[in-house]
């Protein structure tokens, strides 16, 4: 079965236990919920080194799946003669 991820945005409450409460009461006990607060006061520098962490996990991420694939290759092609872009 397939899993997803929902994201609500935009949402005001008194503090975090009460708005749990609240999309508990919504979607019930089959659904569980990771509540976050956002703090919109951060510095545009701030904002910039969460971006540049994001890229380096993304960066990483796909340099994993790209060593995957390339383990992959060479296991069903028998040589690692065959290279994937990047690598």
């Amino acid at each position: 079965m397939a899993s997803y991820r929902v994201v609500i945005t935009g949402v005001d409450a008194k503090n975090i236990r009460s708005l749990e409460k609240k999309i508990a009461a919504c979607l019930g006990d089959e659904f569980k919920a990771q509540v976050a607060k956002q703090d919109p006061a951060r510095s545009r520098a701030d904002r910039l080194a969460e971006a540049e962490s994001c890229v380096d996990d993304a960066k990483s991420t796909v340099e994993g799946l790209r060593d995957e694939l390339q383990d992959w290759l060479d296991g069903i092609t028998g040589k690692s003669s065959v290279r994937i872009k990047g690598r």
